[in-house]
């Protein structure tokens, strides 16, 4: 999640996108990005960041993995 003043309304319109999805839903998002996001997920997961970009006001990560 982008950070500081500047993140504030990416991070309230990406909450505000993923609470309708429903109560299950929002306590995984939001233990996922207590989890490091996805580059959290794929350090877990052994893989390595090959590339990453972030991408939609900083609020999508993307990311090139290698899993050897």
């Amino acid at each position: 999640m982008p950070e500081g003043r500047r993140g504030l309304s990416g991070r309230l319109i990406t909450h505000a996108v993923e609470r309708p999805a429903g109560r299950e839903h929002y306590a995984h998002f939001r233990a996922f990005l207590a989890g490091g996001g996805l580059l959290g997920l794929a350090a877990r997961a052994g893989a390595t960041v090959l590339r990453e970009k972030r991408a939609v006001f900083r609020l999508m990560t993307l990311a090139v993995l290698d899993r050897a």
